[in-house]
Formats: structure tokens, C-alpha cells, sequence
């Protein structure tokens, strides 16, 4: 019997429908309360359905035949040694819940762009709210730049949200060189020449076999002045020691970060610590109000996956 580790929790109803229709596979599910992998016998894993998985893992499945990563990314995934063997099926649940990402990036933009949080801070003072310098500081975002740093689900809908306030928006991504929400297209090599132009700058390019753009103190320090930082369904892209350095050494107006080289963020790390910054907890796509796509996908594959017919699987990423 085959085993299905449900890394990612299923509903009891749609876990018992799923036991009823494959009764040829065993679905192993941690208990309420237990660590995820904690108790997991990975030698008999043959299908993974979640979105985590180390090098260390994947060498010791070698039943392991095809990944189902019930979101969009798979940053966690050790996409390297998956590629290079050859023989794992992946697959993800494109769309899942993208409307809130674009919902979470304007928000937090339009937040820097007016200046919301620091007029909190003057509220205490009638006088000095009155009078503040942060009238002559705001922002009207149109006709502003956002330079989209990967075009996938979430920057295509980032895209298509700042098109609608009013922002030229500029698409940077490797396969792409027509987006109908950018005004520009360009290829990553082309990043240090652009980057100096963009009022913000949003990243959301997952890591990938073939292409894994870094950011680094090079690449960072061509942002402007005054310029907005978005990192949204973006870990591991960003080299998080630079972008410390970077920030204490140039006056960013914002800078919003919703993925991180590690989750949770350590409570040691220097990130809490930058000025200007708004951290939240990997909450983009939340609320989560379509939590039966990716099941309804999995359940898809999971019929061709059982008859052998690989090619008909929806949503392949190799």
C-alpha cells in the first residue's frame, strides 16, 4: 500500500472522502498538536502533499514519486536535488488565494506612500500633527514605478493591481517578454541598470532549479532613495545580512517583508531592528478563502497518479 503523507493538514470530511475513493493508499496525517515530520517514516513516503521538504528528507525517500505543494511556491522544497533526480513528480496549486496577496501589497504601499504609520506616532501632539513635514512628504502612487521582480501567480496579480491605481509598472522575469499589465519588460541580467529607476521595488520570485536571483548589498544599493521594498512569496532570494547593511546606510521611505530565509523569523535576527520596516508573519494570502482548490487539484492528480497517466496531471512544474 502506498503511503500519502498529508505534510499540510486536510479536513476530516475531505481526508475520510479521500480514504473512501483511493483505499489503495494509506494517508498518513499528523495528530492535533504533533510537530509536522516529527513521526513520519519518510523510506515509505511516496507522495508528499505540502510544500516543505530538506535534502536530508528527500534522501531518505526513495519511494518518493511525485510532491503536491497545496500553494503557489516552493521555496521550501529542495528543488535542486529534485531536479537533478529526475524521476519526482511536482506539482502546485496555482491561484490559491492570490487575490490577497495583491489585496496585502497595495495596502502596505499605500500605507508607506501616505505615511500612515508615522502619523500615529504624531497623534499625541495636536500641534506637531497639524504641522507635520510628512504633509509635504506624501505620495501619490500615479504615475509612480514598480519594478516587479518575478511574474509568476502573485506578480502577475501585483501587476495587474498597481496598473489599476495608476503605477507604470515594469516586469522583470526570465520567460517572459510581454506581460499585459507592464508597461516594460526585461530579462534578470538587465536588473542593475532598471533597479535605480523604481520608486518601488517588489519582489516575488520564488527559488527555481534553473535561476535563483540573489539580492544582495550590489543590487540593493542601487534603490533610491525614498523608494518602497516589497519581499512577498520571495525566501532565500534575499540576502537578509545585506539588506541590514543596506538600510542602515540609505533612506528607504518603506520596506515590507512577508517571506524570510527562516520561518519563524529568530527573534535575534536584525531585521526587527531596521527603521521603516513592516514584518508580518507570512500572512499575504490570508484569509484563506480558497482552502479547496488545492485539495480539489490534489485529488485530480491524485486519480491520474493511481492510472498512470502523468501527462494529464494539472498544474505540473516538472
Amino acid at each position: 500500500m502506498s503511503t500519502v503523507y498529508c505534510q499540510t493538514p486536510i479536513p476530516g470530511d475531505s481526508l475520510r472522502s479521500l480514504r473512501q475513493e483511493f483505499p489503495h493508499f494509506q494517508f498518513f496525517h499528523p495528530q492535533e498538536g504533533e510537530s509536522p515530520d516529527s513521526s513520519i517514516d519518510w523510506s515509505k513516503v511516496e507522495i508528499l502533499y505540502g510544500n516543505r521538504l530538506s535534502s536530508e528528507q528527500f534522501a531518505s525517500a526513495p519511494l518518493l514519486h511525485w510532491i503536491h505543494s497545496p500553494t503557489p511556491t516552493l521555496d521550501e522544497l529542495c528543488l535542486e536535488d529534485i531536479h537533478d533526480n529526475g524521476t519526482v513528480i511536482v506539482s502546485n496549486t496555482k491561484g490559491e488565494n492570490i487575490i490577497q496577496v495583491g489585496e496585502y501589497v497595495m495596502g502596505a504601499l499605500l500605507s508607506f506612500a501616505k505615511n500612515l504609520f508615522e502619523w500615529k506616532e504624531l497623534a499625541s501632539s495636536s500641534k506637531s500633527l497639524w504641522n507635520s513635514s510628512l504633509i509635504e512628504n506624501m505620495w501619490s502612487i500615479q504615475n509612480r514605478i514598480l519594478l516587479q521582480v518575478g511574474l509568476g501567480t502573485i506578480g502577475h496579480e501585483v501587476s495587474r493591481r498597481a496598473k489599476q491605481f495608476g503605477m507604470r509598472v515594469w516586469g522583470v522575469d526570465e520567460t517572459s517578454s510581454f506581460h499585459p499589465y507592464c508597461e516594460k519588460n526585461f530579462q534578470p541580467q538587465e536588473l542593475h541598470a532598471i533597479i535605480p529607476y523604481a520608486d518601488v521595488l517588489c519582489i516575488s520570485m520564488p527559488r527555481g532549479p534553473h535561476y535563483t536571483p540573489q539580492f544582495g548589498i550590489e543590487e540593493l544599493s542601487l534603490l533610491k532613495d525614498d523608494s518602497i521594498l516589497i519581499i512577498v512569496g520571495a525566501s532565500r532570494i534575499i540576502r537578509e545580512s545585506d539588506l541590514v547593511k543596506v538600510v542602515l546606510n540609505k533612506k528607504l521611505r518603506g520596506i515590507i517583508i512577508d517571506s524570510f530565509n527562516e520561518s519563524p523569523l529568530p527573534k535575534s535576527s536584525p531585521l526587527w531592528s531596521l527603521p521603516r520596516t513592516l514584518i508580518t508573519p507570512e500572512i499575504a494570502t490570508y484569509p484563506e478563502l480558497e482552502k479547496q482548490l488545492a485539495l480539489k487539484i490534489f485529488r485530480h492528480n491524485l486519480r491520474h497518479f493511481a492510472h498512470t497517466t502523468y501527462t494529464q496531471m494539472n498544474n505540473l512544474v516538472y
